[in-house]
């Protein structure tokens, strides 16, 4: 009785051990996945390239704002999110994509008041907003509560790093002088269809209009006056 005894003993401890062996083994490969999944993420950094400000008129051609640099290899890129801040009667109109200062919203970010473009690698100068680069086909962006979201359907991301450039487009005409806004961006504002990079906040200094008149076009006349002078 004593032998038996002592060998249901050493079968009890020997079996805890060994489910203590199998539980350490299954967290130990729960584990890995999560740690290849946070090796993959996505990563940024955004660099303001505003940040003592600008001035701003009807004939400003696209404005780059924010220098946005994103790495991952298992997450797709899917918008961004700017906020907008604006001073001496500068306004956004709520739930409209129409602004006192910016051109109105459009998926097409070449003409958007605020678009995004992707840097090429290849042609330009990489690395600065150039002809080279690609305006990017946006989803339908939205302003809502001093926000613009702009949603760039799924883009994948790959190891090397991606630059993309958030823009600006002033108004052609309607601007009044003295207005001015600020732009920023808060961790949490790139969107992954994982888990979003952080990255630390950014605001531009002043964005502000000058709609001081300015000569577009230069033209002479014979001496009656009326007639254009055509060569000479």
């Amino acid at each position: 009785m004593h032998s038996i005894s002592f060998f249901s003993k050493k079968w009890q401890q020997t079996a805890a051990f060994l489910v203590t062996l199998a539980l350490v083994f299954t967290a130990s490969f729960s584990y890995f996945p999560r740690v290849t999944e946070r090796a993959n993420a996505a990563t940024a950094t955004v660099e303001n390239l505003l940040s003592s400000g600008a001035t701003l008129d009807g004939f400003a051609d696209r404005i780059p704002v924010f220098k946005i640099s994103v790495s991952g290899t298992s997450e797709n890129l899917t918008g961004f999110k700017v906020r907008l801040v604006g001073s001496g009667g500068a306004n956004f109109s709520e739930g409209a994509v129409n602004s006192s200062i910016l051109a109105n919203l459009d998926n097409n970010s070449d003409v958007s008041g605020i678009g995004v473009y992707v840097d090429s690698s290849t042609v330009g100068t990489p690395g600065s907003l150039d002809w080279e680069d690609t305006p990017v086909n946006m989803n339908n962006p939205t302003y809502s509560s001093n926000t613009v979201t702009l949603s760039l359907g799924n883009r994948p991301l790959q190891a090397g790093v991606a630059t993309y450039f958030i823009t600006v487009k002033p108004k052609d005409n309607g601007l009044t002088n003295g207005e001015s806004f600020t732009i920023g961006m808060n961790n949490g504002d790139i969107f992954t269809s994982v888990t979003p990079p952080t990255f630390s906040n950014v605001t531009t200094g002043a964005l502000t209009v000058s709609a001081a008149p300015k000569i577009t076009k230069i033209m002479a006349f014979e001496n009656d006056g009326t007639t254009p002078v055509t060569n000479g």
